[in-house]
């Protein structure tokens, strides 16, 4: 149920994912679970409303009490105390999760800076040096890093600074150059198409579904319909005849044809995303947040 929640927030079904988070936080009230679950809540919030009294900050409050830097929910409580004119506790927070040992993992640091970003705290340049200092620099952090400079009208810089990382760090490896094929696109730099191209083309990478589907996504590479089409028989080659996704990307390439648009057999049905639901009922006592209950907040067990 856990791991189906996320997946639906991901697919952008949130309130599937708020009703299996909670679900799955009454079969199991660990700390994972109740993380999770508040972080989906938050998603289906409007935060910008949010305040002191709010169950949602409430509860990010007492799971930071009760488990001080706590991961999952770090950059959340971060933002909410921003968002509560609370920046000075919002800097403290951060600090203290940069001074604790072991350090926050890098994916943590790099929502830190995310949240600090956005929230202005100027806390972000730290919080990148302090995910590049922990482990080797990888195409996530040179990515978080070359996106705020280029988000600060500096894209020529960020892209310099993410094709030096590229070059000390692996510029064959796979995850680099997927990685600066992503951000060539996020900056809309003329470069993006050509650098997909090469990559879905390498003979080396043809078989990698996440290249093919990434590279078929790119907006930059739509009107190259030869790539399209043989990017789509990729595929369909590794994902085969019944995968809906390359179906679905053939269908839209033969509706950019006038004449392929008008044909009623074109697309013989539209393939949908629907999941069961919870056949678990949640009791009449079941609160959406957590009360003021250890065995809420129970630590994972070690089995």
């Amino acid at each position: 149920m856990l791991h189906l929640s996320r997946l639906m927030l991901e697919a952008g079904q949130k309130d599937s994912a708020l009703e299996y988070a909670r679900v799955a936080e009454h079969l199991n009230p660990i700390l994972p679970a109740v993380a999770n679950r508040l972080i989906i809540e938050a998603a289906v919030t409007d935060l910008s409303k949010i305040d002191e009294k709010s169950n949602l900050y409430l509860a990010l409050q007492e799971l930071q009490q009760k488990f001080p830097g706590e991961e999952a929910t770090l950059p959340l409580y971060v933002q909410l105390l921003a968002k509560t004119d609370q920046a000075d506790e919002a800097k403290k927070v951060i600090a203290s999760a940069l001074a604790s040992k072991p350090p926050p993992a890098a994916s943590t640091l790099l929502r830190l800076a995310a949240v600090s970003r956005a929230s202005n705290l100027g806390l972000e340049e730290t919080c990148f040096l302090a995910a590049e200092k922990g482990a080797a620099l990888t195409p996530e952090v040179a990515l978080a890093r070359a996106t705020a400079m280029a988000e600060s009208a500096n894209s020529a810089a960020a892209a310099k600074y993410f094709q030096e990382s590229m070059q000390k760090s692996g510029p064959a490896d796979v995850s680099w150059r997927l990685a600066w094929a992503g951000f060539l696109e996020q900056i809309k730099d003329e470069r993006a198409a050509a650098t997909w191209i090469a990559l879905a083309d390498d003979p080396a990478l043809k078989a990698n579904l996440n290249v093919q589907r990434d590279a078929l996504a790119a907006a930059s590479v739509q009107k190259d319909s030869a790539f399209i089409t043989r990017t789509i028989e990729r595929i369909r080659v590794v994902a085969g005849d019944q995968s809906i996704g390359w179906k679905m990307a053939h269908a839209r390439l033969m509706l950019r044809d006038p004449a392929s648009a008008k044909d009623p057999g074109l697309i013989k049905s539209s393939p949908t995303s629907s999941l069961p639901r919870p056949t678990t009922p949640m009791p009449a006592h079941c609160s959406p947040w957590p009360m003021k209950n250890p065995a809420i907040f129970q630590a994972p067990s070690s089995k």
